[in-house]
């Protein structure tokens, strides 16, 4: 009898972009069993999910409750770290993690230390580093008069603002309440979205890059100080001299897993690195449909099912858009100043705009939507319906 294939292991399904790469490892013929903060009826009604178990998240509890968690929900299968805490908690806990059945590729706590920019002011290579400090206030103020101006202060998550002087990063912690928060002070490298582009790695056991993929941003969501947020639409594009650099890079310190590098193109032309993540893209599956093959890879080198060599497979024609959206995340259309008024208004500029993107092409990734998936995706729509047009 053919042994049984591991089923994926897919955290925080609650949320669209994991629960975008639950159904693109179901449409490449894994099983998928997953992890939720809290009960989401589209995970239920997914054709792509065997089963789901309720957890904590993370975010609320210490990890080693959240590892007691994991070890009460009896699954076994490959684990796949999709956001920053997750990863940290799997290199942390990656010896428990394996006595449970879990298995994983991940850099170790060395290698994620080493790859924040702070790190890598030193580094030579095609991709370039920009200025990057953690700060507190106090040390802040006393070294605004040498700081890269314009700076990005980057004090939490959807939390960035753009600092041209020493004025205005003054008056910027005047503001704040927490003075011993450190925050990150990173040179703010002009130009528009369009300039930003991400290159996605996996890396082997033994350091050697075997699937790359790397794509152009298009819009992101806007935040209080303008638009630093979460990618709402990208496409792929072949990048060859951001792919060659991003792999460089991690080598030198000494990678495996995923990654995900994102860059920003200065007006000299050069590559900088705004940061890396240890973990899969939020948009992973743009590369997924774009060909890129990270899913299976990840699979293979986790059960050691097969040898796998260095190749890209992306064909640059997928274009990404987040139309629909659940936790923290928001849907492309949320933030749009073009969007008007009245949710009846709303949303017929919403079903044109969704007409017109299937009409003129066939190559779009809608996130969490799936053709396949109808009754889970049409359960997120409502959600979203009802959420942000007013509905109740």
């Amino acid at each position: 009898m053919r042994p049984q294939t591991p089923p994926f292991i897919i955290h925080d399904l609650q949320d669209s972009q994991m629960f975008a790469l639950a159904q693109a490892a179901g449409r490449a013929g894994f099983t998928v069993h997953g992890l939720a903060s809290w009960q989401a009826p589209w995970i239920e009604l997914s054709r792509y999910v065997s089963s789901c178990t309720q957890v904590q998240s993370l975010g609320d509890v210490v990890e080693s409750v959240y590892a007691l968690h994991v070890k009460q929900a009896g699954l076994q299968g490959v684990w796949l770290p999709c956001v920053d805490d997750i990863a940290m908690f799997t290199a942390e806990f990656r010896p428990f993690l394996q006595d449970l059945g879990m298995l994983a590729l991940i850099p170790s706590m060395d290698s994620i230390e080493r790859a924040d920019v702070t790190q890598l002011q030193d580094f030579s290579g095609i991709l370039k580093i920009p200025e990057t400090y953690w700060l507190e206030a106090e040390a802040m103020a006393e070294r605004a008069d040498v700081l890269p101006y314009p700076c990005l202060l980057k004090s939490a998550r959807g939390f960035f603002r753009i600092l041209p002087h020493k004025e205005s990063l003054l008056q910027a912690l005047d503001e704040q309440r927490d003075d011993a928060l450190l925050q990150r002070v990173q040179h703010y490298i002009a130009g528009d979205t369009s300039r930003m582009a991400t290159a996605m790695l996996l890396f082997d056991a033994h350091g050697k890059v075997v699937r790359g993929f790397t794509g152009r941003r298009l819009r992101v969501a806007r935040t209080q100080f303008g638009a630093f947020g979460e990618t709402t639409a990208a496409q792929a594009e072949w990048i060859p001299e951001l792919y060659d650099g991003a792999v460089a890079l991690l080598e030198h310190i000494g990678w495996q897993g995923f990654a995900e590098v994102e860059c920003k193109q200065g007006e000299d032309g050069q590559w900088y690195v705004l940061e890396i993540n240890p973990r899969v893209s939020g948009w992973l599956c743009l590369a997924e449909a774009d060909g890129a093959g990270f899913l299976q890879a990840y699979h293979a080198l986790c059960t050691g099912s097969e040898v796998l060599q260095s190749c890209c497979l992306q064909t640059s024609r997928y274009e990404y858009i987040r139309m629909l959206s659940a936790g923290f995340h928001e849907p492309d259309w949320v933030g749009r100043s073009d969007m008007p008024q009245g949710r009846w208004a709303r949303l017929r500029c919403l079903g044109g705009d969704l007409y017109q993107m299937w009409k003129h092409s066939p190559f779009v990734v809608a996130g969490a939507w799936d053709a396949w998936d109808r009754q889970a995706s049409w359960c997120i729509i409502k959600q979203n319906l009802r959420q942000y047009l007013g509905w109740r």
